[in-house]
């Protein structure tokens, strides 16, 4: 996120993205502010990934087997 220039917040942005979702979901607030790193919640980032990459961005060969895979 966003789509064009995917992990280009800040991870303060990121939090506050976060944040906002959780509020919205009427999830309890703390008694602490959230933190804004991965790390501090133990988070290995190495196995965070984009779950729809855009298209711009698919090869052509990415593109064949995403759609053998929908036909079968």
């Amino acid at each position: 996120m966003p789509t064009e220039d995917p992990g280009s917040l800040t991870q303060q942005s990121y939090a506050a993205i976060l944040a906002y979702i959780l509020k919205s979901n009427e999830f309890p607030s703390g008694d602490t502010d959230l933190a804004s790193n991965a790390e501090v919640f133990g988070w290995d980032t190495n196995y965070i990934s984009i779950a729809n990459k855009p298209r711009s961005h698919w090869s052509d060969r990415e593109m064949k087997d995403n759609n053998a895979e929908a036909e079968q």
